[in-house]
């Protein structure tokens, strides 16, 4: 059993001289660190895509009310047919 022992003890030895052992700390790591700059980068482009998504939302309203405003006196007079409104609106929407 000594034996076995002195040689399992040498070739435990070789293997963990080859190994390199690194302490990282769990809450300042360079990776946790990485992560949450990502996280804030990415953060701030959704940010500027949902407010972009919104002010294009705005604009579709405002110039639907416009189109509104500029069509409805028209085919109240019998100026424009509703035909003729529907395909003004396909082109400008």
């Amino acid at each position: 059993m000594v034996w076995y022992s002195t040689i399992f003890d040498e070739v435990a030895r070789r293997i963990l001289d080859r190994l390199e052992i690194h302490y990282t700390p769990k809450h300042g790591s360079w990776l946790n660190m990485a992560e949450y700059l990502i996280e804030d980068a990415v953060m701030a482009r959704v940010e500027k895509l949902l407010d972009r998504a919104g002010e294009v939302e705005a604009n579709k309203r405002e110039s639907g009310t416009q189109l509104r405003d500029l069509l409805l006196p028209m085919l109240i007079s019998g100026q424009i047919r509703l035909r003729e409104a529907e395909k003004i609106v396909e082109k400008i929407l």
